[in-house]
C-alpha cells in the first residue's frame, strides 16, 4: 500500500501544474468568447439596421413608377437596364489578354525591311 500511495502522490504532483496551466488558458478562452459575442452582436445590429433602411426606402419608393421604356432608363441612368457590369472594363481586359499561341506583336521599328 505504501508504494501505491507514493506513486499516486507523485502523479498528483504532475497533474496540478497541468491543471493550473489549463485554468489560465481557460480564462483567456473565455475572454476570446466574450469578444466574439460582442462582435457578433455588433454585426447582427448592423444587419438589423440595414433591414430597417431597406424597409424605409421601400416605403418611400412605393408610389414611384418603374420606367417601362428601356431607352428612357438608359438616358436617365447612363447605362442599359440589362447591363450589370462595366463593358468598357471587360473590353480593356480582353484587349490586354494575349493568347499563348499568338505571335509577338511587331513594333514600328521592326516593320521596316
Amino acid at each position: 500500500m505504501g508504494f501505491r500511495s507514493l506513486a499516486l502522490q507523485k502523479r498528483s504532483s504532475e497533474v496540478w501544474p497541468l491543471l493550473s496551466a489549463i485554468k489560465g488558458e481557460f480564462g483567456k478562452y473565455g475572454d476570446v468568447v466574450s469578444s466574439l459575442a460582442r462582435q457578433l452582436n455588433a454585426a447582427s445590429n448592423s444587419v438589423d439596421s440595414l433591414g430597417r433602411r431597406t424597409r424605409v426606402m421601400s416605403r418611400k419608393l412605393k408610389d414611384v413608377e418603374v420606367l417601362s421604356d428601356e431607352q428612357a432608363a438608359e438616358r436617365l441612368l447612363g447605362f442599359a437596364a440589362n447591363d450589370a457590369v462595366d463593358e468598357s472594363f471587360d473590353e480593356r481586359r480582353t484587349q490586354r489578354a494575349v493568347p499563348f499561341d499568338c505571335p509577338k506583336r511587331k513594333t514600328p521599328g521592326s516593320l521596316r525591311t
